[in-house]
Protein backbone atom coordinates (compact mmCIF):
# COMPACT_ATOMS: atom_id res chain seq x y z
CA UNK A 1 0.00 0.00 0.00
CA UNK A 2 1.51 3.06 -1.49
CA UNK A 3 2.43 5.68 1.22
CA UNK A 4 0.59 8.18 -0.56
CA UNK A 5 -2.67 6.43 1.07
CA UNK A 6 -1.22 5.43 4.51
CA UNK A 7 0.00 8.86 5.41
CA UNK A 8 -3.54 10.28 6.33
CA UNK A 9 -4.78 7.30 8.62
CA UNK A 10 -6.62 7.04 10.32
CA UNK A 11 -8.36 10.53 9.58
CA UNK A 12 -9.31 10.51 6.40
CA UNK A 13 -11.66 8.42 5.52
CA UNK A 14 -10.92 8.19 1.43
CA UNK A 15 -7.58 6.58 2.40
CA UNK A 16 -9.07 4.21 4.86
CA UNK A 17 -11.39 2.78 2.07
CA UNK A 18 -8.51 2.70 -0.06
CA UNK A 19 -6.06 0.87 1.91
CA UNK A 20 -9.02 -1.63 3.55
CA UNK A 21 -9.46 -2.62 -0.80
CA UNK A 22 -6.15 -2.94 -1.31
CA UNK A 23 -5.95 -5.33 1.72
CA UNK A 24 -9.63 -7.06 0.78
CA UNK A 25 -8.37 -7.51 -3.03
CA UNK A 26 -5.31 -9.08 -1.75
CA UNK A 27 -6.23 -11.51 0.11
CA UNK A 28 -8.85 -12.28 -1.97
CA UNK A 29 -5.79 -13.00 -4.52
CA UNK A 30 -4.02 -14.85 -1.49
CA UNK A 31 -1.64 -12.02 -1.43
CA UNK A 32 -0.04 -10.83 1.39
CA UNK A 33 -0.37 -7.08 1.76
CA UNK A 34 3.02 -4.53 2.48
CA UNK A 35 1.79 -1.06 3.73
CA UNK A 36 5.39 1.57 3.22
CA UNK A 37 5.24 4.74 5.00
CA UNK A 38 3.96 3.93 8.26
CA UNK A 39 5.34 6.18 10.50
CA UNK A 40 3.00 6.82 13.83
CA UNK A 41 1.17 3.74 16.24
CA UNK A 42 -2.29 5.12 15.01
CA UNK A 43 -1.39 4.08 11.45
CA UNK A 44 0.02 1.11 12.18
CA UNK A 45 -3.55 -0.16 14.53
CA UNK A 46 -5.33 0.98 11.62
CA UNK A 47 -3.52 -1.21 9.34
CA UNK A 48 -2.96 -4.39 11.79
CA UNK A 49 -7.10 -4.05 12.64
CA UNK A 50 -7.50 -4.09 8.35
CA UNK A 51 -5.61 -7.08 8.35
CA UNK A 52 -2.51 -5.85 6.54
CA UNK A 53 0.35 -8.51 6.75
CA UNK A 54 3.25 -6.27 7.03
CA UNK A 55 4.34 -2.79 7.70
CA UNK A 56 7.60 -1.08 7.10
CA UNK A 57 8.28 2.97 7.71
CA UNK A 58 10.17 5.23 10.01
CA UNK A 59 8.04 3.85 12.92
CA UNK A 60 9.65 0.54 13.06
CA UNK A 61 12.98 2.14 12.03
CA UNK A 62 15.22 4.94 10.40
CA UNK A 63 17.15 4.28 7.47
CA UNK A 64 20.36 2.65 8.62
CA UNK A 65 23.82 1.67 7.33
CA UNK A 66 24.34 -2.03 6.71
CA UNK A 67 26.76 -2.29 9.54
CA UNK A 68 24.13 -1.31 12.35
CA UNK A 69 21.68 -3.64 10.68
CA UNK A 70 22.47 -6.89 12.86
CA UNK A 71 22.85 -5.13 16.15
CA UNK A 72 19.14 -3.75 15.24
CA UNK A 73 18.15 -7.29 14.59
CA UNK A 74 19.97 -8.47 17.91
CA UNK A 75 18.57 -5.67 19.96
CA UNK A 76 15.05 -6.90 18.73
CA UNK A 77 15.73 -10.40 19.46
CA UNK A 78 14.78 -11.32 15.52
CA UNK A 79 17.61 -13.52 15.00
Amino acid sequence: IDQSFVRGLPHDQNDLAIASAIIAMGKAMKLRTIAEGVETKAQLDVLQSLGCDEMQGYYKARPMPASDFGDYLQERKVV
